[in-house]
Order: structure tokens, then sequence, then C-alpha cells
């Protein structure tokens, strides 16, 4: 197949759980023998058009400013015209609200499926703490005005969880166009990684340790939570956080709770490292107040470690065996599981590891497969209904 792929994040740029789904879903898609045009934003740079092992790359020139996302949108349809005047596609994806129908059915012709990794109407959770994010992908206030466009223009749905198909189905009555296709892991490379000495390099000594990853000045990520919750556990655990995002306001949360000497950050980290620190903490802590899907907790549990998180999105859905599963937003909660975590042996690493290998991407590729199959007799069927 020839696939276009629309998404807001693709390598080097990804910041969240949407732009890794994209870099996966699309290299296995060309491991098995697709051509993938993927059309992403990028700030002004000399990158232009490339291709690679079955994958080419459109660049979308965007400015830097709150309006990009607008400008994106209204490039896209003639950047996706120009590729599909040159051998057109069997299916497009869209990955997430990422572009503006303007009252057209569809972005180009040819079968349309879109992943929803969640609502907008999620986002309310928030409240005034979503204003600090206006203008950022998923969270700019024309991606809530356009969610309803992109679902019915699409042929099919995908729901990366039970919990986001069902809301699907609440807000837009989709049946049988939305399915649930689970996201994924591929866990550490070559089994556990060897410890690397983080707790030396971070001078933690003997202490618990708990690890937050997640953009550190998102509050959907809950991280003020966490930090709340943490003179309240009796271990006395040194929280590694580590993420993009400005760790000013979590650093001085952390003087001002008198628990500066308990907080790491150490900002942006790449995978290799992510599974070094994950061998090298006790506790995954997700203390999110909104997530669509919560691709840390099954990496967590592909590496053995055990997850205390929030009952939100597609946690509860995904955790597995030794998870300890708090209610959202509340501080005092969070403590108590990390508490009830340290104080019990838990589940075996094999155990976890048996679980996470259910997911994998591997296997959300193949589902998709199957997925854009479905899109096309939908939409041969539209056609041939049309044409009579």
């Amino acid at each position: 197949m020839r696939i276009g792929f629309v998404t807001q994040e693709y390598p080097p740029f990804v910041q969240g759980g949407a732009g890794t789904y994209a870099e996966r879903i699309v290299e296995n898609l060309a491991r098995r023998g697709h051509e993938v045009v993927v059309f992403a934003p990028r700030r002004p740079s000399p990158m232009s058009r490339h291709e690679k092992d079955g994958i080419t790359v459109v660049p979308i020139v965007i400015p830097g400013t709150p309006l990009s996302m607008a400008v994106f949108w209204s490039k896209l349809g003639r950047a996706v015209l120009r590729e599909e005047r040159e051998g057109g596609f069997d299916v497009v994806h869209v990955n997430s609200v990422t572009h503006w129908p303007r009252g057209r059915e569809r972005i180009a012709n040819a079968p349309q499926v879109m992943t929803v990794h969640h609502l907008s109407q999620d986002e309310a959770v928030l409240g005034p703490r979503s204003r600090g994010l206006l203008g950022r992908g998923e969270n700019n206030p024309l991606v809530r005005r356009f969610e309803s466009q992109c679902v019915r223009s699409s042929d099919l749905v995908i729901a990366v969880s039970e919990d986001t198909r069902r809301k699907l189905e609440a807000r837009y009555r989709l049946g049988p166009r939305a399915v649930t296709i689970y996201e994924g892991t591929d866990g550490p490379p070559g089994g556990d990684p060897e410890r690397p000495g983080w707790r030396e390099r971070l001078d933690i000594g003997g202490r618990p340790v708990l690890l937050f990853i997640g953009r550190l000045n998102d509050p959907r990520k809950g991280l003020d939570i966490l930090l709340r919750a943490l003179p309240m556990c009796p271990q006395r655990p040194v929280l590694i956080a580590a993420g993009r995002g400005d760790a000013g306001p979590a650093l001085r949360l952390a003087r001002d709770l008198g628990i500066a000497d308990s907080v790491r950050t150490v900002g942006f980290v790449g995978q290799e490292q992510l599974w070094e620190l994950y061998a090298e903490c006790d506790l995954h802590v997700v203390p999110s107040r909104l997530e669509g899907f919560g691709l840390t907790v099954l990496d967590a549990a592909a590496a053995g470690r055990r997850v205390v998180a929030t009952s939100v999105g597609a946690i509860p859905e995904i955790c597995g065996p030794g998870a300890t599963l708090v209610e959202p937003g509340d501080p005092g909660g969070l403590a108590e599981g990390i508490l009830r975590a340290l104080s019990s042996p838990g589940p075996s690493e094999e155990a976890m590891r048996a679980h996470a290998s259910r997911f994998s991407w591997s296997r959300a590729t193949a589902e998709t497969e199957r997925a854009y199959r479905d899109a096309m007799d939908a939409f041969s069927g539209r056609d041939a209904h049309v044409r009579t």
C-alpha cells in the first residue's frame, strides 16, 4: 500500500505519546513493505523532502508562533495534493486532529483513517490550567472546534483504548466505524540494561527511587501532585523527573514544600537512558490528570518495574499485575499508594514482563493494516453507492 500519514509530531521532534505512536507505526509499516509518506510540521530549516527505508517525509514549514498549527493546516492540503499527483494513496492515516477539513469530505481522494488518543472534551478536567498551553498541538483551541469534522470525515476511527472508544461512541455514535487498537512496547533492547550508576551520579544513596517521565510543565502529567505527595511518604523516596519542559516551577514547588533534597530533574533523555532509569527505580509513578494511553506504564512493566498510577484513560486497561491505582488529583491518595507499593513485595519481574509482552508495536501495526483494509472496503462501498 501507499499510505499517507499526517501527524503533528514526528522524529526528530517528538514531545509525547502521539509522536511515539507515529514513529513506531510508520517504521513498522515500512518494515512490512508499505510505502509511507509522512506529512509533519517543521520549524524553518534547510530540511527538505527526503526518503529512507520506504519512508518519505514531507516537511511543512510553520512559524514558531501560537498560530503555527493553523499555518500547518492551511498548507497541508496543497502538500497532500502534490504527493497524490505522484501516484495517489491507498489510504490516508490522520494521527489525532491534525488537519482542518474546511468543508471537504476528506483530505485526499482516498479512504481516511483517524487515530484518536483522547477526546478534546477530556481537557475540561484541567480547567484554567490548560490556558498556558494554548497554541501547542492538541491543546490548541482550534483542535476542539475541528475534532468533530475530522472524526465525521473519516471512514474508520482508531481509538487507542476502550475508554476512548466508549467516549467516541457517546459523543459521535460511530458504531462499527470505531475500533480499539492498543499501542505497544518493544521492551529494553537485549533484556535488562546494566545499572549505569544513576544513583551515584545523582547522589541518591540507598533511598527508594521514584521515576516520573513526562513533560515537566504540562498540567496533564500531574508532576505537581506527585511533589505534594512526597512529604507524606515516610520512606523518604527520591524522585527522578525526566522529560522536556521548564523544570523551574517544579523545583520552586519542591523548595516551598521542603523536599528540594528529594528531587532530581534530568531533562529529556533518549530511549536507551530511559531503560537505564527504569532499571534503577523502585517504582514508576504516573500521577496524570489526563492520559490518552500512558505508554510509560507498559514500558515500566516491560522493564519489570511496578507502577503507581492514576486511574485515567487507558491505564486501568493496560497496567497489569503489580500496579497500584489511585484517584487523580489527590496527593494524599497518591502518597498512600506509594507507601503500599514500597511496603509490599508485589509480583515477580517475569510476571510483569509477560504482561507487557501482550502489547507490541508489531501487533498494533498488523491490526492497523486490517483497519486500513476495512476503511478501503467502506470507501469503495460508499463510492459504488454514489455512482448508482
